[in-house]
């Protein structure tokens, strides 16, 4: 009897044993994974980039506002990017112009613009007028059209002259979503914001906020293990028409409203689709021809679709809708930076095209 019990006694204490070792190797877990954490959030902290001085801004109905991130990116009170050569006095033949990165200068001085060498044009010439340069990175038309309708509700001068420059934002969201009409992003804004019903929720959802998380997405992305979710579609080649005539019946539709709003307010209204280098008729300069080569093994066909849309409205005859895809056909010199960025040189080329539309009768 007294065997038994010392053998319960010892099964007894081995169990407590294996316990309190198991309990202790649980506490050590425990710690050294808080401790990984804490020392992961740190690192990705200090990495990260921080709000301040880069990113947008949030803004009703457009979505977004470019938030300057050099030195020589400035914007007035209202946060439109500052135009050289303007004077806006309340007698001053006002200019608005809507457009997205490549009319806000992203890498060009304020004065280099292609709104600032307008304003230059017209001060050359001996006339003093007001350009605004209403542009903001990543806009399509539709934004702008909205961008202009808030404006006339908020100002007591009216526009003289309204000005669209558009062309690569606008061809390339029908290969973003299946939206008819959407903005940049489309897909991962609506991600972002039905994922806010989840807060509500119990889960585990909190762990894509953290900086370990988002910093091990980025690092990721970069060594090509996950696909980003706004990456591009693969569109086949049959469906480039399709989209070229989608961009071009939504612009259509935003110029008719656009020509509306003009009749309404009293002003006069014009729209320029943008040159795009490997769409570009120009002689290509060597700098030219390496930037166009990256993109020509495009595998996901958005390339072909965009080439599709420039190549329509190429051929249109749509009055006050003027093609710039020809502007450098005379300059085989450097015009772009990108495929769509342009350099000073290129903006002064663009600028003396607008000017000398707005000079013919009827404009």
């Amino acid at each position: 009897m007294q065997d038994a019990n010392n053998n319960q006694s010892a099964v007894s204490g081995q169990k407590n044993s294996g316990l309190r070792q198991f309990a202790v190797k649980m506490c050590i877990s425990f710690s050294l994974a808080v401790g990984l954490l804490i020392a992961g959030e740190c690192v990705a902290y200090y990495h990260l980039p921080h709000a301040e001085g880069r990113g947008s801004n949030y803004k009703p109905y457009v979505i977004w506002q470019a938030h300057p991130r050099l030195a020589w990116q400035n914007v007035d009170a209202e946060g439109l990017r500052l135009t050289s050569h303007s004077y806006c006095g309340a007698d001053e033949y006002t200019i608005w112009i809507f457009g997205s990165s490549n009319l806000w200068g992203f890498l060009v001085h304020d004065g280099e613009t292609i709104a600032s060498q307008l304003a230059r044009k017209y001060e050359e010439a001996g006339r003093r007028v007001c350009v605004r340069n209403y542009a903001q990175p990543g806009y399509a038309s539709t934004q702008e059209l909205i961008a202009l309708m808030l404006a006339l509700k908020r100002v007591q001068k009216k526009p003289d002259m309204v000005i669209f420059y558009d062309g690569v934002i606008d061809s390339y969201l029908p290969c973003e979503s299946e939206e008819i009409d959407a903005h940049q992003g489309f897909n991962n804004f609506k991600r972002q914001f039905e994922s806010w019903r989840s807060m509500d929720e119990a889960g585990f959802s909190y762990i894509r906020n953290t900086n370990t998380y988002v910093a091990l997405q980025r690092f990721a992305r970069l060594r090509s293990l996950v696909t980003d979710a706004g990456a591009p579609r693969s569109i086949p080649p049959e469906r480039g028409v399709e989209l070229a005539r989608r961009t071009m019946d939504n612009y259509s539709k935003n110029m008719e409203i656009l020509s509306v709003l003009g009749a309404h307010y009293g002003f006069h209204h014009l729209s320029f689709w943008e040159p795009w280098l490997p769409a570009a008729e120009k002689p290509l300069s060597s700098e030219e021809m390496l930037i166009r080569a990256r993109g020509e093994n495009d595998s996901s066909g958005e390339r072909r679709a965009v080439r599709a849309t420039y190549e329509m409205f190429r051929k249109t005859n749509q009055a006050r809708l003027f093609y710039l895809g020809d502007v450098f056909k005379d300059h085989p010199e450097t015009m772009f930076l990108g495929n769509g960025d342009l350099a000073p040189a290129g903006n002064v080329v663009v600028a003396e095209r607008i000017y000398q539309i707005l000079q013919q009768p009827g404009s």
